[in-house]
């Protein structure tokens, strides 16, 4: 089966048949995702039989993978990177649970007593990553940029029906994707042209597209020109890692407000998708201590 997992990914393995291991898969984690290092690193300080690999998939693979994986009971758990939190919420679909179905996306694959299933923790690790740096919990508007998986993950830990925001606004060029999200976690949906005229009154902005990641490093979804309309009182919180500091949040220095990136968010979902995997073997805690000697 291992043989079968190396005819389908585009990078090298070091695995063996019966070795039990976990993965991120993506189109080219191998070229910088952190998950190995953080997970690596508990499974080491643990003394624990596992390892984190990457799986650099190509998107006419990825189904084939999935099942290759399922049907694997070596391979524990594992993480997934854009473009498959969608893809893997739809192979699991009849597998997930109401909360995450609202969600629809999951970037965390864990077995429940022996079946492979998943959750999202990009909502839960960015809102807990907010709030601690900025120790606020609650916002009157809030406007979330863009519609894949990790906005929809956002909105619905944002969603007013928890009470986090009042005023939630799903901004993307995707109209279809962006008005689902919006219905889902009662708010509103505005085109991507329409930012101009939402941005005067918000108080967090937060940035769920890959612009300005290190595939697109020198642009920004909002320009200096309109980041100025922006009250100084308000936030923008850019959920890309890499690079450390994008276009977005150094347009943000220079304009004097508060931002942070996506680092801590990393982090923090990382502890939540580890501590899942390894079925609460260990405390948020203990992973979350370990995981902070990486960094």
């Amino acid at each position: 089966m291992i043989d079968e997992l190396r005819n389908l990914i585009e990078n090298d393995i070091d695995l063996k048949d019966n070795e039990k291991f976990c993965a991120i898969l993506g189109l080219n984690p191998s070229k910088g995702a952190r998950s190995p290092l953080l997970w690596n690193a508990v499974f080491n300080k643990k003394s624990l039989p596992l390892k984190m690999i990457p799986l650099d998939v190509k998107q006419d693979n990825i189904d084939h993978v999935l099942t290759l994986l399922d049907k694997n009971q070596d391979f524990v758990a594992g993480a997934l990177a854009v473009p498959y939190k969608e893809v893997a919420f739809n192979f699991f679909l009849n597998r997930l649970d109401s909360t995450v179905k609202k969600i629809g996306a999951i970037n965390c694959l864990y077995r429940n007593n022996g079946q492979l299933t998943g959750i999202n923790t990009d909502g839960e690790g960015a809102i807990s990553a907010l709030t601690s740096e900025v120790h606020k919990k609650e916002f009157e508007k809030v406007i979330v940029l863009g519609s894949g998986g990790t906005a929809k993950a956002v909105a619905a830990y944002l969603s007013p029906e928890l009470g986090n925001v009042k005023n939630l606004v799903i901004a993307s060029r995707d109209k279809n994707k962006g008005s689902l999200i919006a219905e889902k976690c009662f708010g509103t949906w505005i085109d991507w042209h329409d930012i101009q005229s939402n941005i005067n009154d918000i108080d967090l902005l937060i940035n769920c597209t890959t612009i300005g990641s290190e595939s697109d490093i020198n642009n920004s979804p909002i320009s200096e020109k309109q980041i100025t309309n922006i009250p100084k009182s308000a936030i923008i919180y850019d959920v890309i890692y890499q690079p450390v500091k994008t276009r977005l949040l150094e347009i943000a220095d220079k304009n004097e407000l508060i931002n942070l990136g996506g680092l801590k968010m990393n982090l923090e979902q990382a502890v939540i998708a580890c501590h899942k995997g390894l079925n609460g073997s260990y405390s948020f805690d203990e992973i979350r201590n370990i995981m902070r000697e990486v960094e």
